[in-house]
């Protein structure tokens, strides 16, 4: 697996010493271990994307000048 880490930051309304309300933001990380559906043995075949479908490179090409004629 790989390690991924959430950043973030809370927000707290403590009282200071003279009674007034303060607000503290508090960094925070938070690690995860997440995986690759290739990297785990005996996974069920549901959990696996589909594979893109492969288009001829000059229909691609064709798509490509077309979207770009009418980009202006």
């Amino acid at each position: 697996g790989s390690m991924v880490v959430y950043a973030s930051r809370i927000v707290r309304t403590e009282t200071d010493a003279h009674g007034e309300e303060v607000e503290r933001g508090i960094p925070f990380l938070k690690a995860y271990t997440v995986f690759c559906a290739d990297q785990i043995d005996g996974l069920p075949r549901q959990y696996y994307g589909n594979p893109a479908p492969v288009s001829d490179p000059v229909e691609r090409i064709e798509h490509a000048d077309a979207f770009f004629a009418n980009t202006g």
